[in-house]
């Protein structure tokens, strides 16, 4: 399949300015964990990230039309640069999805303490915390549509040998990604711990909770896609909801991980005010995953998440997860439908830089957004990349 028919130029700008950062990175001696950088002086230093997701789509769709694609699910080059305590982030994506990512200016002269202004992933669900290079299927859970996501605002991190606790004031994200339209300001905060850890073992429990207050005049819309990014078709969508004041969303997370095993899941729900009568939207997922060959699923205290897994093998290790998923926008006058999703992974991790993952997902909108059901299903590929 041909991936370059669409954003051809973007991804040569990136390639490029990727391979002179790694000229120089090589030059210098100064390979970081989040890219290729250049070390200036030991209080200022430079890192180039880079991702490159290579999608394609084959759908068996049912009562919607839904076309097969390929596309760039994300195209993303970045850069940072760390001077004395202050880190300044700026990440752009050319894929699908396209349009400002992290964009912030951070202090970190605190131990332990992290102060962050700008655009940045909302501190609410474990699943949308993880970095899309990370996660074990293609793409985040329909339970998704009721988080957050990225957000512009300040916020203050700080964490434990057991413990994280990050909250912050949000207003709208710099980049509109079409998933949920909330337009207001929020509070936002997300408190987990892990009562076990250590390097093989990890018991993690989260909870998140989101207050938001709803512009004046301005429309809600929660909708979710079925199983990928390439299509902008939504199965299930509340459509415009008016009159809306004020929104509070929870979240409940459970995680647990022995060496090369891996549970985890969470439960989601939106409370909304309006005029007309309050309504209450939920979403919930399961997934469990296992390496096969070595490896293990390392946890980060500081982020309450899981990172990236490092293969022992110089072959890499192959990966097995599966999923099940359920998102519902159907509440009194509200018939925005219920989606139910079960995924089915097949991953090869040379090593943290490189993916190849294959997903089967079937998909069940009982009823849809137009009150009929339908059971489409859909084959997805990436080959991933990652610096």
């Amino acid at each position: 399949m041909n991936f370059l028919s669409k954003p051809a130029r973007q991804l040569a700008g990136l390639l490029s300015l990727a391979l002179m950062a790694s000229a120089v990175a090589a030059e210098t001696d100064y390979p970081t964990r989040d890219g290729m950088g250049v070390r200036f002086s030991d209080d200022l230093s430079f890192q180039l990230g880079m991702r490159v997701h290579g999608d394609a789509v084959i759908y068996d769709d049912d009562v919607t039309p839904l076309s097969d694609d390929q596309d760039f699910r994300r195209a993303r080059l970045g850069g940072t640069v760390n001077w004395s305590d202050w880190r300044l982030r700026a990440d752009y994506d050319f894929g699908v999805s396209s349009g400002w990512k992290s964009a912030y200016l951070q202090y970190r002269g605190l131990r332990r303490q992290r102060i962050t202004l700008g655009n940045q992933v909302a501190p609410f669900s474990l699943e949308d915390l993880t970095s899309s290079n990370s996660l074990p299927l293609m793409e985040r859970s329909v339970a998704s549509a009721l988080s957050p996501g990225m957000l512009f605002g300040l916020s203050y991190k700080t964490w434990g040998d057991r413990w994280s606790l990050q909250a912050g004031l949000f207003e709208d994200e710099l980049s509109d990604l079409g998933r949920r339209r909330m337009p207001g300001k929020s509070v936002v905060g997300r408190f987990t711990v892990a009562p076990v850890k250590s390097k093989y073992a990890t018991l993690h429990l989260g909870f998140a909770g989101e207050y938001r207050d709803i512009d004046g005049g301005e429309d809600v819309r929660l909708r979710a896609r079925p199983g990928t990014r390439l299509t902008d078709t939504r199965l299930v969508d509340t459509r415009s909801i008016a009159d809306v004041s004020e929104a509070t969303t929870a979240g409940f997370e459970l995680a647990a991980a022995w060496r090369g095993f891996r549970v985890q899941g969470e439960a989601l729900r939106s409370d909304l005010d309006r005029d007309a009568g309050d309504l209450k939207f939920e979403g919930q997922y399961v997934l469990g995953s296992v390496l096969l060959g070595g490896g293990r699923y390392r946890y980060s205290r500081s982020s309450g998440t899981f990172r990236a897994v490092k293969p022992k093998s110089r072959w890499g290790v192959v990966e097995l997860a599966g999923r099940i998923a359920r998102v519902d926008l159907w509440y009194a006058d509200i018939r925005g439908g219920e989606q139910i999703e079960t995924t089915f992974g097949l991953n090869w991790i040379l090593n943290e830089q490189m993916r190849v993952m294959l997903n089967y997902t079937d998909v069940d909108a009982s009823p849809n957004r137009d009150g009929v059901d339908e059971n489409p299903s859909l084959m997805s590929m990436r080959l991933q990349f990652a610096i």
